[in-house]
């Protein structure tokens, strides 16, 4: 190595795996705005892991409430100042190194968790399946120790808080359509429905409606689809469900017709924009307006960048997003729908971590 890099770096890596991956993306650290920001990153690091290490030997003999807190702590620090290096570099190569060399090299602590892990191992093969929701849903740490703690901090994230408070929001929006709407018989289509649990928790709190309601649950997965569908085998006689297994992207570009016979008062997706890139996004809306009855509402939701950037998922479990804020979303849902036929609103919601897009369609369309 030459002097490009300070060698007080240098000397405070003791660790040879980490002089290795230094070593490995010299040329890529030097050329980056701050080297010495991100070799201060690179030695925390090492800090964080002696401080796992600590941990891990503590709670052998200590209850596990005593040492949470100064995990907690550690943690937002380090993704605090993760999420300050991942705006810093431009170098996309070396982010996605140094991000699964963080994983690598922290795995046999950050996996004790059974949620970090099934987070980033995704066995069904993509993030936010319908068993990592339902974790986030119940709220319940299920690992051993340290693992038991990092359970703890994953279900505390403000990313998993927000997967929360997205499904109450849906839920009560639900009952009060269905309560206050003059229809005698609405139909209604959910996109990426995974496990339904705004609808379970729905039929809970609001066991009688006094219309017909018809719901069509689209998903590309078909057992989450059963799980869906286990959880729902007694309805109350108002409630019609049909499930249908398809690629939602499959589904509103190249399949509409098929469905063009329906017309829906309420079409909703939560948790499926953030992954969309604009021109599937704006097909998306476009083919849902299109179906959707006059005077029927489309619903949307989107995480706002402004306010959370999802740092633990990200380095945590390579769980990445679309990052759009407020602004950039409705500059799409625009260029989706002819002008003049729709009314528009959004609301910022759960400390403004969420905002919802909610398109009317013009009764004269």
């Amino acid at each position: 190595m030459d002097n490009k890099i300070d060698n007080k770096w240098l000397r405070r890596l003791h660790d040879s795996s980490l002089l290795e991956f230094v070593d490995n993306n010299y040329d890529r650290i030097t050329n980056v705005k701050d080297p010495d920001f991100y070799m201060s990153f690179i030695v925390r690091l090492a800090s964080l892991k002696r401080t796992f290490k600590a941990i891990s030997n503590e709670l052998k003999t200590r209850k596990r409430n005593s040492v949470k807190n100064r995990l907690f702590i550690t943690l937002n620090k380090f993704f605090y100042t993760a999420d300050e290096m991942s705006k810093l570099i431009k170098d996309d190569i070396l982010l996605k190194r140094t991000k699964d060399f963080f994983r690598e090299y922290l795995s046999e602590f950050i996996y004790k968790s059974k949620f970090f892990l099934m987070g980033y191992k995704k066995p069904n093969g993509y993030p936010g399946d319908y068993t990592m929701l339902e974790i986030m849903y119940n709220n319940k740490p299920n690992s051993e120790r340290i693992g038991y703690a990092l359970d703890l901090y994953f279900l505390n994230d403000g990313y998993v808080q927000v997967v929360r408070n997205r499904k109450e929001w849906m839920k009560k929006w639900l009952i009060q359509y269905l309560r206050q709407s003059e229809e005698p018989s609405i139909n209604v289509l959910n996109l990426a429905c995974g496990s339904c649990r705004e609808i379970r928790e729905m039929l809970l709190e609001a066991n009688h409606i006094n219309k017909r309601v018809n719901m069509t649950l689209v998903d590309q997965d078909f057992e989450t689809l059963q799980f869906a569908k286990s959880k729902m085998k007694q309805l109350p006689n108002w409630l019609n469900l049909r499930f249908v297994r398809a690629d939602v992207l499959h589904y509103v570009i190249k399949s509409m017709d098929t469905y063009k016979a329906r017309k829906y008062e309420l079409i909703y997706s939560i948790g499926l924009a953030d992954y969309l890139p604009d021109s599937y996004l704006i097909s998306l809306i476009n083919h849902s307006f299109d179906v959707l009855q006059r005077g029927g509402t489309l619903i949307i939701a989107h995480k706002n960048v402004r306010q959370y950037s999802a740092p633990v998922a990200d380095w945590m479990c390579d769980w990445k997003f679309i990052p759009r804020d407020k602004l950039e979303f409705l500059k799409i849902v625009k260029r989706s729908l002819p002008k003049g036929s729709y009314r528009l609103r959004s609301i910022l919601a759960n400390e403004k971590l969420v905002y919802y897009i909610i398109i009317t369609k013009d009764n004269n369309d």
